[in-house]
């Protein structure tokens, strides 16, 4: 976006087609002192460094008094003379054409919020203005959403009412989220569209005016957050990470057995992924394979987290990944439709800049309300929940809350915020509520604070350890650890890092590692485990009564035709006799689809019944 300077010198003194193509790039005056101490004014401006050799083009540059300079918080700038006249040389304007060539080009929102259904494939224009609405009613409205009620969000098997599940978590997520996104979107709508984007967005929803098209911009982003929001855990199996630890590793435990190395082993060397259990690809196969959910390709961009398809032997900037290759097509269709392309000619690709805003609001809600938990649970002591709390609140003396309380120190604040809220909240229940809603608000900005900052990078897809969207590992930070490590970058006296990091250490040693937890975690690790093998046991073992009544208590859905035919038929002695290589990772596929949809209860109940360990009463 070129800023107000370009009212009153519209031509930057270089010629109008260079002006034009850095429209989404500020360009600014500066006033600077030479070393012969007089001061000149530069136009500058800036773009996101990448991977290239640029050291012949500042010299050429330089001969014509374009200065080009590598910035340690991994940016180019480009600066020349405010007061001369001699920019508008074809010579010098060939060197800027150079120097536009290698900054990336921006994801166009026009595409970034695309409208279209991945399954249905038309956009109905009655219906425009409130798709992305409708994508959270399909999912509201499904029962894969719906078992989010009784599947674990941090300590599985728990008799306690009070605690979280995923249900009520991912509805935290979504109005985190959603209020995240209403503060990114006007930003991006006020700073950073470029009029062709914006007229096409006017055109589209036949708005009456720019003011207009820029309410149903911000609309449509933050409704496609919430959705985004909404299905972020959807395809998590039973017991939350230890039930899809459970299920990788015995997944490992069984290929390496003696007995499977015909059928399991044969078919990993070909298709790793197929016992790779990971949520975030489950739940893009899930929505895939659900007829019934269908959403629009923006949300879905939007809920990729790591976008890439399985891959051992390829380096990735990603910890994870979120595609299996059965969902492949439907990948290529949402990075096509989108607009987001692969980076640097590997299997990553871009994120969706919205995937920013959902990670966010689950990072917040994770960390804050699993604290919550344990502090209900009594692991963790009410004066550390509020300490911790308020570190997070007032994390400088420039915070909202450290503006509304004396002190002529961040301790001073702290402490007379504290003084006022017990003056205001006597019980700890609504002292919890106050200093949840402040924290929650306190952490929205410090992402909101991220995004901006990093806007240039995350639009165009640069992710390097300089612009600070990698980490020290090479791997890809969320806005939280962005704001963290920009506050590092700036020297000030910003605590968020510590405070964050106290939030961090109580919950994992006092929370996640307590004794009841790691009991009823490993229960649930024991139950999927058990699970998996006596299904996979009853696949080999066709001619078994057991194996007969395990499949057949199976929902249909997740049993191929021709397997229900042989157990009918008593023709094949084991899977692999009755179905082909191709059939087999579909059939390994829906028994991963059948167990990682299991509720805590159902897994347990289930596990129970083929143990023998209750009946049903009939």
């Amino acid at each position: 976006m070129i800023n107000s300077n370009y009212s009153t010198n519209p031509n930057f003194n270089i010629n109008p087609t260079i002006v034009a193509s850095l429209h989404q790039l500020e360009i600014t005056i500066e006033e600077k002192q030479s070393k012969k101490n007089t001061v000149t004014s530069y136009n500058y401006f800036q773009f996101p460094a990448i991977k290239c050799n640029i050291n012949s083009l500042i010299n050429t540059a330089n001969n014509y008094g374009i200065n080009i300079t590598q910035v340690t918080t991994g940016t180019i700038e480009v600066s020349w003379d405010a007061n001369q006249n001699n920019y508008y040389q074809d010579n010098i304007t060939a060197i800027f054409q150079q120097i536009i060539q290698l900054i990336p080009q921006p994801m166009s929102w026009v595409k970034l919020i695309n409208p279209t259904k991945s399954k249905k494939q038309v956009v109905n224009l009655e219906y425009l203005r409130n798709t992305f609405e409708h994508d959270s009613l399909r999912i509201i409205s499904s029962e894969s959403f719906r078992r989010l009620q009784n599947k674990t969000q941090v300590i599985p098997l728990s008799d306690s009412d009070n605690i979280h599940n995923r249900l009520t978590h991912s509805i935290e997520v979504a109005m985190v989220g959603k209020k995240l996104a209403n503060m990114v979107a006007r930003n991006i709508w006020d700073s950073h569209l470029t009029l062709a984007d914006t007229d096409t967005i006017l055109n589209k929803y036949q708005c009456g005016s720019h003011e207009a098209a820029g309410e149903i911009f911000v609309h449509s982003i933050s409704e496609i957050v919430h959705a985004a929001c909404l299905i972020h855990d959807i395809g998590n199996p039973p017991f939350g990470h230890q039930g899809e630890e459970a299920l990788k590793e015995t997944y490992a435990e069984l290929i390496q057995n003696p007995l499977y190395q015909d059928t399991l082993a044969k078919l990993a060397i070909n298709n790793p992924d197929l016992f790779q259990i990971e949520g975030n690809a489950q739940t893009i196969r899930l929505i895939a394979t659900n007829q019934n959910i269908d959403l629009t390709y923006a949300t879905l961009a939007a809920s990729i987290k790591y976008p890439r398809i399985y891959n051992q032997q390829q380096k990735s900037i990603y910890k994870k990944f979120n595609i299996y290759h059965s969902e492949q097509p439907l990948f290529k269709q949402i990075t096509q439709s989108c607009g987001l392309n692969p980076i640097n000619n590997t299997i990553d690709y871009q994120r969706h800049p919205l995937v920013y805003l959902v990670e966010a609001a689950d990072d917040i809600c994770y960390s804050l309300f699993d604290f919550e938990d344990f502090v209900t649970l009594g692991f963790i002591s009410q004066q550390v929940y509020c300490d911790t709390l308020i570190k997070i609140i007032i994390p400088n003396m420039q915070a909202p809350k450290a503006k509304q309380v004396t002190g002529d120190t961040i301790e001073e604040k702290r402490s007379n915020f504290a003084k006022l809220l017990h003056e205001r909240a006597p019980d700890f229940a609504n002292l919890a509520s106050m200093l949840r809603s402040d924290a929650i608000h306190q952490l929205t900005l410090n992402a909101a604070y991220a995004f901006k900052v990093k806007y240039d990078s995350i639009i165009r897809g640069v992710y390097t350890q300089q612009n600070q969207l990698l980490n020290a590992k090479g791997q890809i930070n969320g806005l939280l650890d962005i704001y963290e490590a920009i506050m590092q970058t700036k020297n000030s006296a910003d605590e968020f890092a510590n405070s964050n990091q106290d939030l961090k250490k109580y919950s994992i040693s006092a929370g996640y590692n307590h004794l009841a937890v790691l009991k009823n975690s490993l229960g649930g690790y024991t139950i999927i485990s058990e699970l998996l093998k006596i299904h996979i046991a009853a696949l080999h073992n066709l001619y078994l009564l057991k194996s007969q009544m395990v499949l057949s208590i199976m929902p249909p859905k997740y049993i191929l035709a021709k397997l229900i035919n042989a157990l009918k038929t008593k023709e094949y002695p084991s899977w692999v006799n009755a179905l082909s290589t191709t059939e087999q990772i579909e059939q390994i596929r829906l028994i991963n689809d059948y167990l990682t949809g299991l509720t805590d209860t159902a897994a347990l109940k289930l596990f129970r019944h083929l143990k023998g360990h209750e009946q049903i009463s009939i």
